[in-house]
């Protein structure tokens, strides 16, 4: 059930719930065949937004909170050290607040909260926690880098692993949140799912080849031609990250690629 987008009597577009939420928020701004639109009035109920014409040199980002839980597990493997689990996950995701970016400069001028609730549904997917060795001795320098090649991590995996399920990278997410272990510890892990409510076989082919998957980021990562990350690898910033400390050290180092690059060889060969 899509959410219309109409301008006066004209409908001119149409958009998802879960898009809706972070492209159809109050006072965001909607593009559409070269022109630009203000959103004036979100009705996720009705399914309908009502879109005014503007002349603005910015555009809108919305800002995510997202909780992710695995419900029940289903299957589970070990890659050197590295535990994944398949299963039915819980998806809890809100916009909190939305960025205005002038276009060119990239600059960021201004927020603006977004009140919606949260959109919630059951699907399926895995968690990935990295090996224990590997993030002992990552936190040893710098507990900021296990964050960095996490998010990284998860950057060029949504972008790539759909590929070896015959899906589109908006078929899967991925994300990075806290999962509890043995003797009530809490540790962040990697969580790759399904868009699709109820889930559709996306993820559970990724995990049966995530060998593979992770081979294919391994080359992309080596091949580039960058040295402290991009978007056709691991962008320097990837999406997600809501630490200022951490967000500081992915954008004044090579964290971003590097720690990612660390992770990669840890899960394919143990080192």
């Amino acid at each position: 059930y899509n959410v219309e987008i109409y301008c006066g009597t004209e409908v001119i577009g149409e958009l998802d719930p879960i898009g809706a939420r972070g492209t159809l928020y109050k006072d965001a701004i909607y593009q559409h065949l070269g022109r630009r639109y203000m959103s004036m009035d979100l009705d996720l109920e009705k399914k309908l937004c009502r879109v005014e014409p503007v002349d603005v040199d910015y555009y809108t980002e919305a800002v995510w909170e997202s909780r992710v839980n695995l419900t029940e597990s289903l299957d589970r493997a070990v890659l050197h050290g590295a535990d994944l689990e398949f299963g039915y996950v819980n998806v809890n995701r809100q916009p909190k607040l939305y960025k205005k970016i002038r276009e060119r400069t990239l600059e960021n001028i201004g927020y603006g909260p977004i009140t919606l609730d949260p959109f919630v549904y059951d699907t399926t997917g895995f968690s990935l926690h990295p090996p224990e060795d590997w993030r002992r001795a990552v936190e040893s320098i710098d507990k900021r880098h296990v964050g960095a090649a996490l998010y990284g991590l998860s950057y060029i995996l949504k972008r790539t692993a759909p590929s070896l399920c015959l899906g589109d990278v908006e078929n899967i997410e991925t994300d990075v949140s806290l999962k509890e272990l043995e003797g009530n510890k809490w540790h962040s892990a990697l969580y790759l799912y399904d868009t699709i409510e109820g889930g559709v076989g996306y993820a559970e082919k990724i995990f049966e080849v995530f060998e593979d998957a992770l081979k294919l980021c391994r080359a992309i990562i080596d091949e580039c031609a960058c040295s402290a990350g991009c978007p056709a690898c691991v962008t320097s910033l990837p999406p997600g990250v809501a630490d200022e400390d951490l967000e500081q050290l992915l954008v004044e180092s090579n964290a971003s690629v590097a720690c990612t690059s660390s992770l990669l060889t840890a899960l394919l060969t143990g080192e």
